[in-house]
């Protein structure tokens, strides 16, 4: 099988467990940049048998950044405070 642009190949040893082995599979990306969402399915990567790390074809990253740049839309989420937060929960 080909290397991918990132030097990664089914059957490789994971960078990031050093245990796991990195097979093809289809995933889910959800990418939140300054105020703007997008979730892409479907998308080729390499993913560790052990810890889940997914390597990205650097062709299939570009890809993602420029549907990201044409279909992203705006979204306002809710922002917290973790200890003011967790404090409310405490009292609760």
């Amino acid at each position: 099988m080909r290397k991918n642009k990132n030097g990664r190949n089914s059957g490789d040893r994971c960078d990031r467990c050093y245990e796991g082995t990195l097979h093809p599979q289809k995933v889910s990306e959800t990418i939140l940049k300054r105020g703007r969402a997008l979730v892409i399915d479907d998308i080729p990567a390499e993913v560790c048998s052990r810890c889940g790390y997914r390597y990205f074809d650097i062709k299939v990253i570009r890809a993602m950044d420029a549907l990201f740049g044409e279909y992203a839309v705006h979204i306002d989420l809710p922002k917290i405070v973790f200890q003011e937060a967790i404090a409310l929960q405490r009292a609760a």
